[in-house]
């Protein structure tokens, strides 16, 4: 009773500062009917060097769902206005090592990495509930400002961490915004104490509303696995949630890794391919491949979408 009460918690900490009807509309907007068949997909493509690769027309994408081949009905790749809800964990185990300290100033670089004058931003913590503290009455997204970040200094680690559960909730809400371009962006050191859902269940439901999920996972410089050191960060869970959104996961112990995980971020959601096509009519969960015509591009996007 105790968990199912920390995930209403969560959810309910996100409907006070969102419109319920909304985010129940854009959810059921998310799974695709009879009537509604189109399944959009937003897709990010680079070399085999790690860089963006621009300029691809529809003819270089071939989609499969399942082990079938549907026609790209619509395609774009212009420009648009970006919105990230930010995802500060505030539970105890930030104190360790200034995590949070860490996390601010991660969260910092994505920020001065956005456009005030198009791009929108929500800001979110959590602990064992979501709480989302961004610009008072402007609800829970607005326009990016030099002022976007100042309530996360206020934010004091305290208590469990349902990390699953508030990612769940925060894609939930990042559903009401209409900019085609999204995602949730994670700060975290990576420890799961209290959530009610598994990172398998919340990386399915993601996939399903197609918000990528990018986690920034803060770590002291000894516990980062790049140094040697055996790491107690659990990197195949929040990998694997990250991939089958299509985010990824960042391990950052040093500012200089915040400062490439944010640009690689804001990046990748600008240069984003948009693409749709008609929905297998088949109930049930349906396996999502894209590739491009140049086979040594790596393509990144959900793992899947639901059809009722």
């Amino acid at each position: 009773m105790r968990r199912f009460l920390i995930g209403v918690a969560a959810l309910a900490a996100i409907m006070l500062a969102t419109d319920t009807r909304a985010v129940l509309v854009a959810q059921q907007r998310a799974t695709f009917t009879a009537a509604a068949r189109l399944v959009l997909v937003s897709v990010t493509v680079r070399d085999d060097r790690g860089r963006p690769v621009t300029g691809l027309t529809q003819g270089d994408f071939e989609v499969w769902s399942d082990d079938t081949r549907p026609a790209i009905t619509e395609f774009s790749a212009e420009a648009s206005p970006i919105t990230t809800a930010l995802l500060v964990d505030q539970s105890g185990s930030m104190q360790v090592s200034s995590n949070i300290t860490a996390a601010r100033e991660a969260a910092r670089h994505l920020v001065s990495w956005m456009t005030p004058a198009t791009d929108r931003l929500g800001l979110f913590t959590f602990d064992s509930i979501l709480t989302s503290i961004g610009t008072p009455g402007a609800g829970p997204f607005s326009a990016v400002s030099p002022d976007s970040l100042a309530r996360l200094s206020q934010v004091m680690p305290f208590g469990l961490t349902s990390l699953y559960d508030a990612v769940d909730a925060t894609s939930a809400a990042l559903m009401t915004d209409a900019a085609p371009r999204r995602a949730v962006v994670a700060f975290t050191d990576g420890m799961d104490t209290a959530s009610v859902l598994t990172a398998a269940e919340v990386s399915a439901r993601a996939a399903a509303i197609d918000v990528p999920v990018y986690i920034v996972a803060v770590v002291p410089p000894v516990d980062d696995p790049s140094s040697g050191v055996e790491s107690g960060l659990p990197e195949t869970a929040l990998a694997q949630l990250a991939n089958w959104t299509g985010g990824q996961l960042f391990v950052s112990s040093a500012p200089s890794h915040a400062s490439h995980a944010a640009r690689t971020i804001i990046t990748d959601l600008r240069q984003q391919y948009l693409l749709a096509f008609t929905a297998d009519t088949r109930p049930g969960w349906h396996r999502l491949t894209v590739r491009t015509r140049q086979h040594q591009n790596t393509v990144r996007t959900r793992a899947g979408y639901v059809t009722r």
